[in-house]
């Protein structure tokens, strides 16, 4: 979930200044500053682990790429993280990483339209192939429309080194905010991807916006990013968030 500021003016004008996203109960979300400064990754994987002792011989697995996953999202400046992690029995793991992003949209309001997001980005999909290459396309979800970038392209992951990867951005702008928010989903297991591609959407589908008296209670306001923090946001001009190779973990 991240955090900013509430528009001033009515309940009925007043813009949501922060985005929600449920995850499976199966995946890791964990705060970034804690996951990549203190145990908080230990004591989720030893959980779960307490939770389905079948896992304990691939704790020491799961948790390398759990924290290789929160630092490359906190490097890239992600104010969402989440992780699935499971061995999938074939001495592999079945990963996938979210991350929400928040960027700067350009100065002219026009050009922060669903429309003119798309028109910048080129799709590279092949015919005959539903996964290959990139996909761009307008999508309605309950949080407003945005624009849906997917298919199967090279993105770095855990290890660090650019491979094939199931990857799909939304991005949607703000209501009455100038700014957009990226949701990120990417996974290396591409023989799974028309599954994971509906996972991903399924996840994407659950994102909508929380206006402030509706935040969640002061536990969990450490976990909360701001929304348009300086050092968060992308250049001005610019209206996409990072691309799925270089926003990945």
């Amino acid at each position: 979930m991240t955090q900013g500021p509430a528009q001033e003016g009515t309940a009925q004008e007043r813009a949501p200044g922060r985005f929600s996203v449920r995850v499976p109960d199966s995946w890791y979300e964990f705060d970034l500053w804690r996951a990549t400064r203190t145990g908080d990754l230990a004591r989720l994987v030893d959980a779960r682990v307490a939770d389905v002792p079948a896992l304990a011989p691939h704790r020491g697995a799961v948790l390398r790429l759990l924290r290789d996953v929160a630092a490359d999202a906190e490097r890239r400046g992600a104010v969402f993280c989440a992780a699935m992690a499971e061995p999938d029995g074939a001495e592999g793991t079945l990963l996938v990483a979210a991350m929400g992003f928040v960027t700067a949209g350009s100065p002219d309001p026009g050009e922060n339209s669903v429309e003119a997001i798309a028109a910048q980005l080129s799709g590279t999909a092949t015919e005959g192939d539903p996964g290959a290459g990139r996909r761009v396309r307008l999508v309605e979800l309950a949080a407003g429309r945005g624009v849906r970038v997917q298919g199967i392209e090279p993105a770095a992951m855990a290890a660090g080194v650019a491979t094939d990867c199931v990857t799909m951005q939304t991005i949607l702008p703000v209501p009455g905010d100038a700014t957009l928010v990226n949701l990120v989903l990417v996974s290396p297991n591409v023989e799974l991807a028309e599954p994971l591609l509906d996972l991903f959407d399924a996840v994407t589908s659950t994102l909508h916006w929380v206006a402030d008296e509706d935040l969640p209670d002061p536990d969990r306001a450490a976990a909360l990013g701001r929304t348009a923090a300086p050092d968060r946001a992308a250049a001005p001009g610019r209206a996409i968030a990072p691309d799925p190779a270089t926003a990945s973990g």
